[in-house]
């Protein structure tokens, strides 16, 4: 069984990734990386991606006398921007494809078809450029988008 918490990350990552794609960059700039790792960032060739997950909200009741969990989950994607106009760029990307969107899918990893379960409402987003005292040469245009999602479900029984 998947947990709740994968299919999250899973569709949050590839609603990301498509979007980054979908607004013409292609992988040939950037790449999406699941941990970082200072030694895994030199040679610093492409825009580097990836995203942050706080699930420590334990939620509460959607609607009084029902199953369904109300949950808010807060997540982080760095961008890594190998220039400070690609880093600007892709990160205001995201941005405008989750504003626009207002949702992001979930999806079922665990059927064949994959279909779409339901859609997280995006709560707010933002988009802050972190300036660092001593940037290592991946940290000098580093954008960190924000984005603020509410999730509605009924919790599986195992």
């Amino acid at each position: 069984m998947i947990t709740r918490e994968d299919l999250v990350v899973k569709s949050v990552t590839d609603y990301a990734k498509n979007q980054i794609r979908d607004w013409g960059y292609d992988e040939n700039v950037w790449e999406w990386r699941e941990r970082f790792d200072a030694e895994e960032m030199d040679p610093f060739t492409k825009s580097v991606i990836g995203a942050g997950f706080d699930f420590t909200d334990q939620g509460r009741a959607a609607e009084m006398g029902s199953n369904l969990k109300l949950r808010t989950y807060h997540i982080e994607f760095a961008v890594f921007g190998h220039s400070f106009d690609l880093g600007r760029n892709i990160s205001g990307a995201l941005v405008e494809a989750i504003e626009q969107d207002g949702c992001i899918p979930v999806i079922d990893y665990g059927d064949d078809a994959r279909p779409v379960l339901h859609a997280m409402e995006v709560l707010g987003v933002a988009n802050n450029r972190a300036e660092l005292a001593d940037p290592q040469p991946w940290e000098a245009f580093l954008w960190i988008v924000s984005a603020q999602v509410e999730d509605c479900y009924l919790p599986r029984v195992p």
